[in-house]
Parts: C-alpha cells; structure tokens; sequence
C-alpha cells in the first residue's frame, strides 16, 4: 500500500514496505529468499523544500530508533528520499542509485550465529519510477557491493540477516577498501557491542561524477560515524566524553594494509565534506564539543 501527499505541487511519497565476518560486499554464491519477507518495514518519505506534513508516517521515519541523534539532513533534501527498513534507516538517492546514507543501531540481541543469505537482490519498495539497482549493475566494474549496515550486525535471523542484501543497502567500494580497513572498523564496533556497548552507526559516500551500471554512483570516500554508549543508554546519555568513531576513508586501493583508524577525523570534518548535519538532536553544548573533538586512539 503507497500514499501520495503533495505539498504545493511537489509529491511525498509515504511507501509502506523494510556495516560481514567476511568480506562484506564481495559476491557469493546466491541463496534463494527466504519466504518470509526479510524486513518489517517502515513508510519512505521524500522531503522536497516545503515543510514536512506531521503525519503518522513521517514521524514514524523521522524519529527512527537508527538514528535517534537527528535524522541527517544537507542542504537539498529534495533528493533525500528516506525509508525504514526495520533492520535499518537510509536516505535514498534517485539521481544517483544509491544510498547518501544509511543509520542502524547494534545491541547484543542483534548478533546471532545464522549464515550470510547474500541474496542481493534490488528493493521492490522503491516507487515505481525510481530505477531499481540489481546485482549485475556491478558486473565487471571492479567494485564490490559494499554493505552500509553489514550482514553480520544482523545475524539474529535468516530475515534480518537476508535484509542487509538489498541494494539499497550498498555502495561500490573496492575491494581494499571492503576487505580492508571497511571490514576491520565493523568487526571493532561489533567488538565493542559484545563487550557490553550499544553502538549507533551512520555509513556514506562522497561521491564523485564516476558511475557503473545503470547510472550507480562511486563515492571517492566512505565515510562512518559511531556513538557508542552503554547498553540500553540513548540520546539523553550523550555527554561529551562519549565515545564516538569517526572516520572518511579513501575508495581505492591507497588504503590496502592500513588500520581502520589511521582514516580517523572529527566529527566537524566528516560533517565539512558530507554536507550533513549529523547531531541535530543533541544539546548544541554537547554536539559542540564532540564534533570539535579530535579524534584520539580507540578506546579498548
């Protein structure tokens, strides 16, 4: 089921529909798709320059527990088209057939044991006149189908799990970067949530004029912002000495054998480039001091 809104001539769309252990976004060998649908999903909502409607729908998206910091905006959010896929939150990009940026929280409860489905597969619940990617848009480009929300954040379930494979969920990153460093930040934060954390992630591109396929963008960079708090802590517990992960990360072969946090900056910088304003929800002191902050040497 699909609702159309307009706002002064401009269509909101509210779609009801839903970063491995391993190289996260290599190809393997397929699985069928599980019967069950991999995702309880959440409205899209496309946000043009007229104001938001409060709706059900739109607060349901706006105010999703991925990303309870503030919903990433940038200056044109008329290409910002955001859907709650259950397992995770994104903004999906039209113009360029990809995600500007996915958020999803990881707690214990969502690692599990069940195998990669590595089902990638396109996204049904796009609307009807956005290209859908499919897996062979990646075909000999020499990029790999990198996950935002990586397969093994989602573990619990052979659905939640069979989710992170939609491509709505990847970028082409290559493989130094996906196998690399990329790889080497997920296992950490998953790391962190095993050892008690709750960890809040938000993943994008820097994109450049570079396309594969049909039209997919290649970001220059890939960039990664984690909060990490106790467990069952939230944005009341954000103070200024939080932990929080911040890191942009070149999209070529340049970063082979480095340490994922050898690509460290603050907050303010990966802010700078992206374009987003990442913290809107956070006290303006708090968010002050944690995107000034320089980045430092991983906490263990």
């Amino acid at each position: 089921m699909s609702f159309d809104f307009r706002f002064g001539g401009m269509a909101v769309w509210l779609a009801v529909l839903a970063i491995g252990l391993g190289a996260c976004g290599h190809a393997g060998s397929a699985r069928p798709r599980p019967a069950t649908s991999p995702a309880r999903p959440g409205p899209g909502l496309v946000l043009g320059q007229a104001p938001v409607r409060d709706t059900q729908g739109d607060a349901s998206v706006l105010s999703s527990e991925h990303v309870p910091f503030g919903t990433p905006m940038d200056a044109d959010p008329s290409d910002d088209y955001l859907m709650d896929k259950g397992t995770y939150m994104l903004s999906y990009n039209p113009r360029r057939n990809v995600a500007n940026w996915v958020g999803w929280r990881v707690t214990a409860s969502d690692l599990g044991s069940v195998d990669r489905q590595n089902d990638f597969r396109a996204d049904p619940s796009l609307p009807d006149d956005y290209y859908k990617v499919v897996p062979k848009d990646y075909a000999g480009s020499g990029f790999d189908r990198g996950h935002f929300c990586p397969s093994a954040d989602r573990s619990r379930t052979e659905e939640e799990n069979s989710s992170t494979f939609l491509m709505t969920n990847m970028h082409p990153q290559k493989p130094s970067l996906n196998r690399g460093p990329w790889k080497k930040l997920e296992d950490h934060t998953r790391q962190l949530v095993k050892a008690g954390k709750d960890a809040y992630a938000l993943a994008g591109g820097l994109f450049s004029e570079r396309t594969i396929g049909h039209g997919v963008a290649v970001p220059s960079a890939s960039y990664k912002v984690v909060v990490v708090l106790e467990a069952g802590q939230g944005l009341s517990d954000v103070t200024g000495e939080t932990m929080v992960l911040s890191v942009v990360m070149p999209n070529d072969d340049s970063v082979k054998g480095k340490a994922w946090d050898s690509f460290a900056v603050s907050v303010k910088e990966l802010e700078k480039r992206s374009g987003y304003d990442l913290f809107s929800r956070l006290d303006d002191a708090v968010e002050e001091v944690l995107e000034a902050r320089e980045p430092t040497a991983p906490q263990p």
